[in-house]
């Protein structure tokens, strides 16, 4: 036990009035079991010497129940304690079942209480919405009614007041897309008709029913109103007409005499006005033409700039490409994805068989490409829409001498010059290419000839 309970080079006093038992008693099941005290006599020698090394270790759980916050140091016996505990547990139990079952009672009672209150309010809620619309029909229903009787009765005037001949009309004379209609002949009936329909509705027994009464008088007002408008027009027609005729007999007579005071002072003034207005407009032409001219030549500089900084943009996409494919490469030779010195020292040629390079560089060369093509393609027709103009007037001048004698020509020396050039080489093209000796132009030749032109160019513009 000695050298169990102490270490080698320490004195025995350090932890005599230190140790106790290596045993431990679980509270929770009652189970006894051995503890390697080593570990603690480590630490409480840490605690005395810091400079000593020591292993801490937590405490084992207990083998029985799993605890391990219910130790007793030593060996003792908790068999009362943990049937103490156990009746303690079930009273908790027992009190915490019946305090649940009373907040359950008061839980539900609060809920149907609130479902009573909730039902309560839709009910109230559903009657006040039902007689709101009760309401609005009503009203909507009454307005109808108002209407109707009112537009009825507007209409019954208009009936009063008409002419016995268009009432006769009206009555007999077919109307197309019209009902058949009929009317009152006794005096009784159109007086209680003309105060108030409805009665003499109920006094006929609804025979026919008060809408076909409403109906009815629509369509006789109907009638009625379609010829008093034909009548007053013939009658509007007729009268002007004749207020026509006289004011137009009257109008010739006063445009006679007034043409013959201001013919000859008209015409001097409408000779100095035109020439105001066509030296006005001579001067604002100018001006336009000017303007147009400027506009034209900003757009011009404008596209030049921005097609400029296109270029430079595009150039420095695909630089950034190469200097990127360079980089992807030289790191690939460095993490070894590819082999050094393949392909005869062709690097980026290995670098592409290899599958780790990615089709960047090629898409925006390719893009890049496409782009000059189009941009050289424009040119190119412009140029031959410009070159058919210019190569028209060249031509025109050589056939007839006159044409440049009488008209000033649209083409500067120099653009003139050039284009004289351009026209010489290629008729010198054509007749080499369709001579026997030479049936195919060379490229060589093509190169050798266009210099001769150009030298020639040059000192034509030096002379």
């Amino acid at each position: 036990m000695d050298e169990y309970r102490y270490l080698e080079g320490v004195e025995r006093t350090t932890f005599a009035n230190r140790y106790v038992t290596p045993y431990l008693t679980c509270k929770e099941c009652n189970t006894c079991s051995f503890v390697n005290d080593e570990p603690l006599r480590r630490r409480i020698l840490h605690m005395e010497n810091p400079g000593f090394g020591s292993l801490f270790q937590d405490l084992p759980p207990c083998p029985r129940c799993g605890a391990s916050h219910a130790y007793a140091l030593g060996i003792f016996d908790f068999s009362d304690h943990i049937r103490d505990s156990v009746e303690a547990l079930r009273e908790s139990r027992r009190l915490r079942a019946r305090a649940a079952t009373v907040l359950q009672t008061f839980l539900r009672m609060f809920y149907y209480k609130q479902k009573y209150l909730l039902k309560k309010r839709q009910i109230a809620f559903r009657e006040a919405r039902d007689c709101r619309m009760a309401t609005r029909l009503q009203r909507v229903y009454r307005g109808r009614l108002g209407r109707i009787r009112f537009l009825v009765n507007k209409r019954l005037a208009r009936i009063q007041n008409a002419d016995s001949l268009v009432m006769y009309r009206a009555l007999n004379d077919e109307f197309p897309g019209s009902k058949k209609v009929f009317w009152y002949t006794r005096r009784a009936e159109l007086e209680v008709l003309f105060n108030d329909y409805s009665t003499l509705v109920r006094r006929t027994g609804s025979r026919p029913p008060k809408h076909k009464v409403e109906q009815n008088i629509i369509e006789i007002s109907r009638r009625v109103h379609l010829l008093e408008c034909e009548y007053a027009a013939c009658i509007q027609s007729r009268m002007r007409g004749m207020m026509g005729r006289v004011f137009a007999r009257n109008y010739r007579q006063a445009q006679a005499r007034q043409l013959e005071n201001f013919l000859t002072s008209a015409l001097k003034i409408q000779r100095c006005a035109r020439g105001w207005y066509g030296r006005v407009r001579a001067r604002k032409i100018r001006g336009h033409h000017r303007a147009n001219v400027i506009a034209k030549e900003y757009v011009v500089h404008r596209k030049k700039k921005s097609d400029k900084f296109r270029d430079a943009e595009w150039k420095q996409r695909v630089l950034l490409a190469y200097r990127k494919e360079r980089a992807e490469e030289s790191m690939a030779r460095m993490i070894g994805k590819t082999v050094y010195g393949a392909l005869d020292g062709r690097r980026i040629e290995a670098f592409k068989r290899s599958g780790y390079c990615s089709e960047e560089r090629g898409r925006v060369m390719g893009e890049f490409f496409q782009r000059q093509k189009s941009t050289m393609e424009a040119q190119v027709e412009r140029e031959y829409a410009k070159n058919a103009r210019r190569t028209f007037l060249l031509n025109t001048i050589d056939r007839n001498e006159a044409f440049s004698k009488y008209f000033k020509s649209e083409l500067p020396v120099a653009e003139a010059s050039g284009m004289r050039w351009m026209i010489d080489l290629s008729k010198s093209r054509k007749k080499l290419a369709a001579s026997p000796k030479n049936p195919k132009l060379t490229k060589s030749g093509s190169k050798a000839l266009t210099s001769h032109f150009e030298k020639r160019y040059e000192k034509y513009r030096a002379t």
